[in-house]
């Protein structure tokens, strides 16, 4: 540390702050302890709080060499947008490239950024975000707390060395010596065992991080539409206390609520394998313009989506999946709006992270579930509109599968430590429902319908049908089990399961939604049940005129006994036809 003579970044300081650098700092490090392409990263100590910090100083020139750099391939884009004929405005992309790295030039917005990040985010608490000091930041000095960690570690090259290690202990301890050579084995091996615990711990480590981090970059993405666009394993650490720390503020990316409904929709089709409807999607992201004829694009669509969930939705890769789009959009002039790449590029760089730590995650998959939950619980009539032609099919009949998938998704993205499952529901037998389940059932159906037009209440709610009484069952019990909140919205919405989403003020819209089904379903079952008690007594009142002597009927109903039975329960059938019309 340098505590009384001038450093390298000592003239950028005092240029910017307007004063010598020691008024400011007790200490600064002498060289870098960090470097970028705009900047060298330095760390220091404030005077008077003696708070340690880290001090971003950029380098002299770098402003003029962008514009000139900038100003060229924009003359080339324009040239190869003639060129080529492409529909996409390529002086565009390099226009928001361009603007998006100028904002990095002003340290002042990065600090702004980080601000509004930290409290945005403030309340996933295994999240960091370093406290700025803006009376000490200007354009070209950035004035940030020191945060102490590492980057997260390659859970794949943890597990081979590991794995290596073991095998040299395995090694050893089958090889011919002495005792004391077998007892130096003996030692190798227990050391490498328990250096294999480590790692271990490590990977675990690692990957519960990273899952924070795709949690954290949904929410940004979906719930905010304000996200870190440049998530690589430099802007990550690991801190001491086991957290998640982002870096690097500068590259944020914006997405306006159409744009991130849309991306929601588009999940949604794709998930559900609605090809047509995702090529709407298309059209409202901007990657098609308004109008195009769609009759040549969705056969496209479909092989690409098709081919891409071909192992599962569980197995799709994003990278694959952008690659494979992105020859699409070459051969049928797609526009790239904006917003594409640097959306694409956080994703891209987001599941990479992943895939160093865990070689079968799939951040699509990951997304699922925060895109399930927007959908439940966000008031937007088009999100709504979505919702209903994915909960009805062309017929107008309700399809209970979708909203179980639907619920078990959404309570996921709320509930750190989820474990249910639709599969494990699907495979549940449908014709197994014991009476006490349907008892419980009504308990809680109550509690969702309460206050609702429909009536619940004691003998006259009959046993609920597969699989709606099972299901709800199923999530009472999964209910009473400790969760760990990690999501937002009321309380109900965010501690508890399916049921306390759609008794959350949130979930009035599905609640309207199962209570129109509920009622539906209670009258139909009325009607059956008043069939059956109809049919019942004609044919045993039938049975009982035909015993009669002739002698003992009336005139009118000697010439047909069978019409006597219709006779006399015909009155009541007409009553009821009456009264439910």
């Amino acid at each position: 540390m340098l505590t009384h003579h001038a450093v390298m970044p000592s003239q950028v300081i005092e240029e910017e702050l307007g004063m010598s650098w020691q008024a400011v700092f007790a200490e600064l490090s002498a060289s870098p302890i960090a470097a970028a392409s705009l900047g060298q990263v330095y760390r220091g100590r404030l005077v008077g709080s003696g708070a340690e910090v880290a001090v971003k100083v950029q380098r002299p020139g770098v402003v003029e060499a962008i514009g000139r750099d900038t100003y060229i391939l924009r003359h080339l884009a324009a040239i190869a947008r003639r060129q080529l004929k492409l529909n996409t405005d390529l002086p565009a992309l390099v226009d928001e490239w361009a603007a998006s790295l100028f904002k990095e030039l002003d340290y002042r917005r990065e600090a702004a950024n980080a601000s509004r990040f930290a409290k945005l985010f403030a309340f996933m608490p295994d999240v960091v975000v370093p406290t700025m000091y803006p009376q000490c930041t200007t354009p070209r000095v950035l004035v940030m707390e020191w945060v102490q960690g590492e980057r997260l570690r390659s859970a794949a090259q943890q597990s081979a060395a590991a794995i290596g290690n073991s095998g040299n202990n395995i090694t050893n301890s089958l090889s011919d010596g002495t005792s004391y050579e077998h007892h130096q084995q003996q030692q190798r091996q227990g050391q490498g065992q328990r250096q294999l615990a480590l790692d271990s711990q490590k990977v675990a480590d690692d990957l519960r991080l990273v899952e924070i981090g795709v949690r954290c970059s949904l929410e940004q993405m979906l719930e905010e539409g304000f996200y870190h666009a440049d998530p690589h394993p430099g802007n990550l650490l690991k801190t001491s206390d086991g957290r998640l720390a982002y870096l690097d503020f500068g590259m944020m990316g914006e997405i306006e609520p159409p744009v991130r409904q849309a991306l929601i929709r588009a999940t949604l089709h794709l998930v559900n394998r609605e090809y047509e409807r995702l090529a709407e999607d298309f059209v409202v992201l901007g990657l098609l313009p308004q109008g195009q004829d769609l009759d040549d694009v969705i056969p496209a669509l479909t092989e690409v989506f098709q081919n891409a969930l071909a192992a599962g939705v569980s197995n799709l890769s994003f990278s694959t999946l952008s690659a494979d789009l992105g020859k699409t959009m070459y051969r049928y002039s797609f526009r790239i709006p904006p917003y594409y790449t640097l959306l694409v590029r956080s994703l891209s760089v987001l599941e990479g992270i992943a895939l160093a730590s865990d070689p079968n995650y799939k951040v699509l998959g990951a997304a699922y579930p925060w895109v399930s939950r927007r959908l439940l619980t966000q008031d937007s009539a088009e999100l709504h509109e979505t919702l209903h032609s994915l909960l009805y099919d062309s017929q107008g009949r309700f399809r209970f599968d979708r909203l179980e998938s639907l619920l078990e998704q959404a309570a996921k993205a709320a509930v750190s430590n989820s474990s249910s499952s639709i599969a494990a529901l699907a495979a549940q037998s449908s014709n197994s429902i014991a009476a006490d389940q349907a008892s419980s059932s009504r308990s809680i159906l109550q509690q969702v319908f309460a206050n609702s037009p429909v009536d619940l209440v004691g003998s006259l709610l009959p046993p609920l049908p597969n699989p709606l009484a099972a299901w709800i069952t199923q999530q009472q019990q999964q209910q009473q089990q400790p969760e760990v909140v990690s999501g937002r919205g009321s309380r109900a919405a965010a501690a508890g399961g399916p049921i306390a989403l759609v008794l959350s003020p949130e979930g009035y819209y599905i609640r309207g939604i199962l209570e129109d089904e509920l009622a539906k379903g209670l009258d139909a079952a009325w009607r059956l049940g008043l069939d059956y008690t109809l049919e019942q007594a004609t044919q045993r009142i039938e049975g009982a005129v035909s015993v009669l002597p002739p002698g003992l009927l009336p005139p009118w109903l000697q010439q047909s006994r069978a019409g006597a039975a219709a006779a006399i329960a015909g009155p009541a059938a007409a009553a009821y036809n009456t009264s439910s019309g």
